[in-house]
């Protein structure tokens, strides 16, 4: 029993003929909807053009705005951060006098307790 090799090349060749057609036609479909899509941007962007030159030529403006900002944030954030430091040697002041205060307030009342066991 013999195989044809012939036959089996012409198999193969059909199959691959078949492949590379399928290929070319989803590779025709892809084009059609890139040329679609890039039309679709374009009239987009034609309809909108007015707008986006306006944007355009505020953009410079937006970026002073910008610009002042963050010199304001960084100017209220040395602000915070010095009031921070304040409120934090503040709170250790207060801390300090009310151990102190109960302090003179055991003395105060250790001296009495002490008096009436006597």
């Amino acid at each position: 029993m013999y195989i044809d090799l012939s036959a089996v090349y012409f198999v193969f060749g059909t199959i691959l003929s078949i492949l590379g057609i399928a290929l070319l036609i989803l590779l025709i479909i892809l084009v059609v909807k890139l040329i679609k899509i890039a039309s679709n941007v374009g009239t987009i962007i034609n309809k909108n053009k007015e707008n986006i030159d306006s944007a355009l030529e505020g953009l410079p403006t937006i970026t002073e705005n910008v610009v002042e900002i963050s010199e304001g944030l960084k100017d209220v954030s040395e602000v915070v951060t010095e009031t921070t430091a304040d409120l934090i040697v503040a709170k250790e002041n207060f801390t300090s006098q009310i151990e102190f205060i109960k302090e003179i307030l055991g003395i105060i009342s250790r001296v009495f307790f002490n008096k009436d066991k006597n």
